[in-house]
């Protein structure tokens, strides 16, 4: 059973389930958080990480906590030390905002989730070279919202599919459609052939992999 709406905000995209999934999945997101307070990495603001708007508030809070404690338990050095440490940080920050272009400002503001991010980007993808790309994140995120259509158009392109084996329809991407999305079970044989097969097993047989592959 997949957890579903409020609570698949916490998880990943890697596709770790189960016990070790919550526990991969948390110390994730912890060190996400802890990076980002201490090094303001921009690209933490990414929705499938802290998101925008997370990432904004961290910095102020950082800049809010840092003065205080300063201020409230320092000595005169450190105080000055870490009133112009964070003076550059919200200087710098303020600079970089007012240089960039216009249509980045908002993804520092950015509400979406990893979830919201990942289901806009399968709908507004115009090729089923993109769209597959689903398959590889984890369910979680995705199955309970969006499953069904990406069964529905799964099934009407995967007869295509086989017919035209299309360059980026590797083995490995056929590796990653499970079978619960696959009506036609003849199709999902079709997709399993020696080599697919030889490629689950090759990461199943793996560390990371006995976390990652199911059995199907």
């Amino acid at each position: 059973r997949r957890c579903c709406f409020p609570v698949t905000d916490l998880w990943y995209w890697t596709p770790i389930y189960g016990a070790a999934g919550v526990l991969v999945h948390f110390l994730i997101r912890l060190f996400a958080q802890l990076f980002t307070s201490w090094t303001t990495c921009m690209q933490l603001r990414h929705p499938n990480e802290l998101g925008g708007l997370v990432w904004t508030l961290s910095l102020l809070a950082t800049i809010t906590i840092g003065l205080s404690s300063a201020f409230t338990l320092g000595d005169p050095t450190t105080r000055v030390i870490m009133a112009g440490c964070c003076a550059g940080l919200s200087l710098s920050f303020a600079t970089f905002m007012l240089s960039i272009k216009r249509a980045f400002v908002k993804t520092f503001f950015d509400t979406r989730t990893g979830w919201e991010s990942l289901t806009e980007r399968f709908f507004s993808q115009t090729t089923d070279e993109l769209k597959v790309g689903i398959f590889t994140k984890n369910e979680n995120m995705w199955r309970a919202r969006i499953g069904e259509d990406v069964k529905r158009w799964l099934n009407a392109s995967l007869p295509s599919w086989l017919e035209e084996q299309p360059l980026w329809l590797t083995d490995y991407v056929k590796s990653h459609i499970p079978d619960w999305a696959v009506d036609d079970k003849s199709m999902f044989v079709k997709l399993r052939n020696d080599d697919v097969k030889a490629l689950v097993q090759e990461r199943r047989a793996s560390l990371v992999g006995r976390l990652t592959v199911r059995i199907q």
